[in-house]
């Protein structure tokens, strides 16, 4: 792994140059010690930067370019002006910044005038991205019907269902869909043309098991639970208190399992003494095993397993 670069007086990042190494200081609850620097941005504000948003490029200027490319769609760096229009949005005032969400970040908000009447307040990194209009666009595009036979994913729409099968909202309508599988179901259109429902929840179930499989071929190597072998934790139905002894008519029976196969190792009155036999048998038979799947997964080795 390439060693990290020291940063030096003069070095620039972005519009960030470093005027001055601040040292580190302890961050955070687990007292982080973290390098700090003093840097001047291209605008002249004068910043102190960690070390790691440097090397990142998480952290390029003192904030002016976040401002910048937040100033309307299309010309990123054009500022919004009164009369400006961004698709059915005019915007008609500049009502200044106010601090939104839990944090107290502040955003700029402006009043603007949609093409149907409405006036509503939207922030400024919004107008033109995620707002287009007062909400009548998404209205309409709801309103739209969708014929029989569209396919979404894999479900073909069958038919519109009845108003009265509709959700709470009147613009949200419902379809009967069929999925390649043949299940039938009902899904709002919305949910059909964001992409949001694309079966009838087969892929999800098949997405599911075929996690369980990759998991499982990644504990189970020829038949044998690595994780379980590989720790001495007791099971909770274990009532021996040791691994691999139980106790039938009387006396304590020693067992091992490898490889999808029981082996016997015999009874004892002792418990001790039982515990022993099946702890050499661990040392023998797991413990070449073990190194052999250490060796596999750390040097890709395709060497057959020990017997």
């Amino acid at each position: 792994m390439p060693r990290k670069q020291s940063k030096k007086t003069g070095d620039v990042f972005g519009r960030l140059t470093i005027l001055e190494d601040l040292g580190t200081r302890k961050i955070g609850k687990r007292n982080v010690s973290v390098r700090f620097y003093l840097c001047e941005c291209s605008c002249g504000n004068r910043i102190e930067v960690r070390c790691g948003d440097l090397q990142s490029g998480n952290i390029k200027s003192c904030g002016c370019l976040k401002r910048e490319t937040h100033r309307g769609a299309g010309n990123p760096k054009k500022p919004i002006e009164v009369g400006d229009k961004y698709e059915r949005l005019t915007v008609l005032e500049d009502l200044g910044t106010r601090e939104v969400g839990r944090q107290g970040a502040r955003r700029r908000f402006f009043l603007c005038e949609c093409d149907c009447g409405n006036k509503i307040e939207i922030p400024g990194n919004g107008i033109g991205e995620r707002y287009k209009s007062c909400g009548c666009l998404r209205r309409e595009q709801c309103r739209k019907l969708i014929l029989p036979g569209t396919v979404f994913g894999r479900l073909t729409v069958l038919e519109l269902c009845d108003p009265a099968e509709r959700k709470p909202s009147e613009d949200v309508l419902i379809y009967k869909c069929q999925c390649e599988c043949g299940s039938v179901i009902k899904v709002a259109g919305t949910s059909l043309r964001t992409g949001n429902t694309r079966s009838c929840g087969c892929i999800n179930r098949e997405n599911f098991q075929e996690n369980i499989r990759e998991a499982r071929s990644k504990i189970f190597v020829e038949g044998t639970n690595i994780m379980l072998i590989s720790h001495n934790r007791i099971r909770a139905d274990n009532t021996s208190g040791v691994r691999g002894v139980s106790k039938s008519r009387g006396k304590w029976v020693a067992a091992i399992k490898f490889k999808k196969k029981k082996y016997y190792l015999g009874s004892f009155n002792d418990i001790n003494e039982a515990a022993e036999v099946r702890k050499e048998a661990e040392e023998r038979i797991f413990g070449g095993f073990l190194e052999w799947y250490k060796n596999r997964v750390n040097f890709s080795c395709e060497d057959d397993p020990p017997v």
